[in-house]
């Protein structure tokens, strides 16, 4: 979502590591990263514009699939 032009650079990632988590893994990830994200921004700004970010990017991760040809 924030580095689109590195995706190409995942399977080296991966690689590297040893090993690609199943999707439904990585997927839970990034929306555990948003909802974080969400509450820390809450927490300084109590429903700002901030957290209604996060709460969007939350649900647009949720909605992605593994072969939707960009992640």
């Amino acid at each position: 979502m924030h580095h689109p032009d590195a995706l190409a650079e995942l399977p080296a990632f991966f690689a590297a590591n040893g090993s690609t988590p199943p999707w439904a893994q990585r997927q839970a990830a990034m929306i555990r990263r948003c909802r974080w994200l969400e509450a820390f921004t809450n927490a300084w700004d109590a429903n700002g514009p901030a957290v209604a970010l996060w709460q969007q990017r939350a649900r647009t991760v949720a909605d992605w699939h593994e072969h939707d040809g960009i992640r």
